[in-house]
């Protein structure tokens, strides 16, 4: 021991130790102690984060299908149900559409008197004129003129079995051409509610589940060609010229072609309803090609803006989000497969968010044991360091007659 002591080697041992804790020990506890206190906020900011974005998707979730007009619990069961019911919605919009006839009748007048003649106005909305007449036909009798002397059934299928408990068979089959639910000329009246719309010429939505661009197989309607029977055949009921097959099967409404062909007709009304209510609300309605005008022609603001009111309302239920995508089920039942795929998909980004906040909840719980571990060990490096300290100065003050000694410097700010 006195060998130790001799020539103050134990000095600088001791000094040798102060200046390692004080550079290196404990500095480094501090840091790895700021460390985790740093990790715990981030991994508390992104919990939070998760948990935000898991009810954000929950409620995206809950809105799509609310448009859609399902509970989500059985998406391709519930949508099929909603499907069976499209055939009448359509023949609503048809019977809708009777309201514009005086609104289509002062177009093909207005029309005329400009053109200076009224042959041009056969061409103004044709199919729309043809649904105020006549209903909402096959497209057989839209095309030819003449009512099918019967209508083969047109079925779409929508495969069930990967939903088996929704419904005891595989596939939910939906009648669409059933003889009776053509309308051949029959009025009913029904309300319309406000809705508005984005595009025209094709449906188009705003929103929600929105699959963007979707490419959708297209059901081949192939048509049966014409078979030339004899006038006996004829007799017999057995002309298949008059048979309506395939798309021409399908009602106006319901066939893809001719539903776009009705919204381009009522864009086109929608279009000249409201210049003319721009030219009256401007005042130039009166102008000098309206001086010779038949009386019939000069209808107030207030009429012409109901005119165009009622071509709006249809337009805005045939451009609804549940609309739009109940005839995309119905041009391709695969598209129910990939709508049903985009709302699962926020259900599995939320399932992944939360496996990631339960990582985050455990490393930040990581992190704060780590801590809670360095906490001693600090006090520890410490309580040492003060006490070779003062074992030093002690030391040194006996080597210069008592004279008292104090250490300056990091050693004590630790």
């Amino acid at each position: 021991m006195k060998l130790y002591e001799k020539d103050g080697t134990y000095l600088a041992e001791a000094a040798l130790t102060i200046v390692r804790n004080v550079n290196y020990e404990v500095p480094a506890i501090k840091k790895q102690i700021s460390k985790c206190q740093q990790t715990q906020k981030d991994c508390l900011r992104k919990e939070n984060e998760y948990t935000s974005s898991i009810v954000d998707l929950q409620k995206q979730y809950s809105l799509s299908c609310k448009q859609l007009g399902i509970k989500g619990d059985k998406i391709k069961t519930e949508l099929a149900g909603l499907i069976k019911d499209l055939p009448s919605e359509l023949h609503k919009f048809a019977d809708s559409a009777k309201s514009l006839d005086q609104a289509v009748m002062f177009y093909d007048k207005f029309s005329s008197f400009l053109l200076g003649s009224s042959e041009m106005t056969s061409q103004n909305v044709p199919l729309l004129k043809h649904l105020i007449s006549n209903g909402n036909t096959t497209t057989f009798q839209w095309r030819t003129g003449r009512k099918p002397s019967q209508v083969e059934d047109q079925t779409v299928s929508i495969d069930l079995s990967d939903e088996a408990e929704a419904t005891t068979e595989g596939d939910a089959d939906i009648d669409w051409g059933a003889t009776d639910a053509v309308d051949f000329g029959d009025q009913i009246d029904f309300d319309l509610g406000d809705i508005t719309i984005e595009s025209g010429g094709v449906l188009a939505t705003e929103g929600e589940v929105v699959l963007e661009n979707p490419d959708i197989d297209t059901i081949d309607w192939s048509v049966v060609d014409d078979v030339a029977v004899s006038s006996s055949d004829k007799k017999d009921g057995n002309d298949d010229e008059d048979i309506a097959k395939g798309k021409d099967a399908l009602s106006i409404l319901d066939n893809p072609e001719t539903r776009n062909i009705f919204v381009d007709d009522l864009l086109e009304l929608q279009s000249f309803l409201s210049q003319r209510l721009h030219e009256l609300n401007h005042r130039s309605g009166e102008s000098s090609h309206m001086a010779t005008a038949p009386s019939d022609l000069h209808l107030g603001e207030a009429k012409v803006e109901v005119m165009l009111s009622n071509v709006k309302d249809i337009l805005d239920q045939l451009t609804a989000h549940q609309m739009q995508h109940l005839l995309l089920i119905r041009d391709s039942p695969r598209y129910v497969d990939r709508l049903r795929d985009s709302l699962r998909q926020k259900l599995s980004l939320a399932d992944k968010m939360a496996l990631a906040k339960i990582e985050m909840a455990s490393m930040r719980q990581e992190a704060q044991t780590e801590e809670k571990e360095l906490g001693p060990q600090l006090d520890l490096q410490r309580k040492q360091t003060k006490l070779i300290k003062k074992q030093l100065e002690s030391e040194i003050s006996k080597k210069y007659s008592d004279r008292k000694v104090n250490i300056i410097g990091e050693v004590n700010t630790l």
